[in-house]
């Protein structure tokens, strides 16, 4: 029959048994909770590396000429720019906008 002794050895194993389970509750909702937050310090930080002015380009309407979007350009930060256009059937066209050299303020010129 079982003794005192294997009835004591038996409480202390459950008792083991309990303590071990909520331990390692303990651990994966700690380990949850620091997951979490790497993910979203992650996905918080990794807004720094947004190009904001190119998703502000994205996001505003375009103009209804191409010589207005060109212009433009200068508010995003180019020197210049030189557009050409080439549609089939017809003659080209060079937009252009900006200066060649800002300091003695020489325009673009396409050719």
């Amino acid at each position: 029959m079982h003794t005192q002794r294997d009835a004591q050895h038996i409480i202390s194993f459950v008792a083991n048994l309990t303590d071990l389970f909520f331990e390692r509750t303990m651990t994966k909702n700690k380990s949850k909770r620091v997951i979490r937050f790497i993910l979203l310090f992650g996905s918080i930080a990794s807004l720094y590396f947004v190009p904001w002015p190119i998703v502000k380009a994205w996001i505003t309407p375009l103009p209804t000429t191409v010589q207005e979007q060109v212009n433009k350009a200068n508010d995003y930060g180019f020197d210049g720019i030189i557009v050409y256009l080439d549609k089939k059937g017809e003659k080209h066209e060079f937009y252009t906008s900006g200066y060649k050299n800002r300091e003695y303020k020489i325009p673009l010129d396409p050719l």
